[in-house]
């Protein structure tokens, strides 16, 4: 609670709001002649509050800890780009209250797009196996495959390229790879 607020009796609460809203006023005016300490003692007022606000939405405390510092930095913006009159809580208000809206969105829509692509997924039959020679060259086998599709994809060799490389790829291990994955395979199912 604001010292404002607790010092106000229970009819006075509109006069309370009345002299934080002249604070309010009397930092912005301060902050638009270039008065940085103004601005911080603005942070220092609402700070609390708009972090609070975007936990209530963002139950991450880092996530609503960035949108309280998105929030206060569009105030800075909004305030040098404005002569107008503001009433800073609101507008922290409404400001915090729509980023953190918008994350919530932003992460449910992600979290969304990875269930969908996890129902997809083809699992990695090779995964519980085990293959000495992939252990060894799969960095290098990987790399040839990437560079043969780049290579191709950009125009650089023609789609026949693709059957050389096959060639070079299994004779460099991948066809030794595909045997001890065969053997390890057998050794599972027995």
């Amino acid at each position: 609670m604001s010292p404002l607020a607790a010092t106000a009796s229970q009819g006075d609460w509109h006069e309370a709001d009345r002299d934080v809203a002249a604070v309010d006023a009397a930092l912005v005016a301060a902050f638009r002649n270039d008065d940085v300490f103004a601005f911080e003692s603005l942070y220092r007022l609402h700070h609390r509050y708009v972090e609070m606000l975007a936990r209530r939405i963002i139950i991450d405390p880092h996530r609503a800890e960035d949108i309280a510092q998105e929030a206060f930095l569009r105030l800075v913006r909004q305030l040098l780009s404005h002569d107008g009159e503001i009433r800073v809580r609101a507008w922290l208000h409404r400001t915090t209250t729509n980023l953190a809206i918008d994350e919530h969105r932003r992460l449910r829509t992600m979290q969304h797009y990875q269930e969908q692509q996890m129902a997809l997924a083809i699992e990695d039959p090779t995964l519980p196996l085990y293959s000495e020679t992939w252990t060894a060259q799969a960095g290098t086998l990987v790399q040839m495959q990437n560079d043969a599709y780049s290579s191709i994809a950009s125009g650089q060799k023609p789609l026949s390229y693709l059957s050389e490389v096959v060639k070079d790829w299994k004779s460099q291990g991948g066809d030794q790879s595909r045997k001890e994955f065969q053997q390890s395979l057998e050794k599972c199912k027995t």
